[in-house]
């Protein structure tokens, strides 16, 4: 899963910008099938969908998943891939079959999942992501390359079987987004950069609630030693007998000497008068 931490830059290093950029080429280069330029194509079928062909005698057609093209004269008149030709839609007919839909459909499934896994590896260079969540991304570019792949069954097609099919431009740069979409879940499943541990910078706020922290301390600290010592001077007196107790005994005691002096005086005065008699 994706940390839900505030966005930093480089949470796992060099090493997941290094990913990114290479899905990313590698989904680039997948969109050069969307043109007319995935195949050169020579036969029957030129005669058949080029309308000049019988005045110019073109010898090949760029055939793309979803249009064709014709090709370009040179300055020496030969006839070279055109690039900046615009493209022609196929006739409706028996042209297509249920090869070439399955080849249009994972070329968009593909397209689909390298978009989307190398948009959330690039997320990897702002947000911290979970060993799971890596290794999950690294599938989906497995997958984008395998869908990827498939787009070849294109040659497979009916077409291909009366007429001479080769690769073009569009095909090589997909034959290169399947190695690279390949060499980016390699990448992913070989390691797993560990995030860096962030250091906190302490803000104004911070110190300040940290010494209104640290002065209560002192403050209860001097509290804690002040009860400490009138514990001490409490448990040095009987227990149940407070200071005023004390006090009170102290100035109960003189009355007492008096009382026993009294008494004294009066025994030594009895015995004198027994002595008399």
């Amino acid at each position: 899963m994706v940390h839900c931490s505030p966005c930093r830059a480089l949470p796992h290093g060099w090493y997941s910008v290094f990913v990114a950029i290479l899905a990313t080429v590698a989904w680039l280069s997948s969109w050069v099938q969307e043109t007319c330029n995935f195949a050169i194509v020579t036969g029957p079928i030129v005669a058949e969908l080029d309308p000049t062909f019988t005045s110019q005698a073109i010898p090949f057609l760029e055939f793309g998943l979803s249009a064709f093209r014709e090709p370009a004269v040179d300055q020496f008149g030969n006839y070279t891939v055109s690039l900046r030709g615009s493209c022609t839609e196929y006739p409706d007919g028996q042209l297509i079959d249920s090869i070439w839909n399955t080849s249009r459909f994972f070329a968009f499934l593909a397209l689909v999942l390298g978009g989307g896994s190398s948009l959330f590896v690039w997320c990897s260079t702002c947000f911290v992501f979970s060993r799971a969540t890596w290794r999950w991304t690294g599938y989906c570019l497995v997958l984008a390359s395998l869908c990827q792949a498939t787009v070849f069954l294109w040659f497979m097609t009916q077409l291909c079987s009366w007429n001479a099919c080769t690769l073009s431009d569009g095909s090589k740069a997909d034959l290169l987004a399947v190695v690279l979409l390949m060499l980016s879940a390699c990448l992913m499943f070989i390691k797993y950069p560990t995030p860096a541990i962030r250091e906190l910078i302490p803000r104004e706020d911070d110190e300040e609630s940290e010494q209104k922290e640290h002065h209560s301390k002192q403050i209860n600290r001097k509290d804690g030693i002040m009860m400490m010592m009138t514990s001490t001077t409490t448990a040095t007196r009987p227990y149940g007998h407070p200071a005023s107790q004390d006090l009170q005994l102290e100035e109960e005691e003189p009355d007492v000497v008096i009382e026993d002096s009294n008494n004294s005086i009066q025994q030594r005065s009895g015995e004198s008068t027994t002595e008399m008699v």
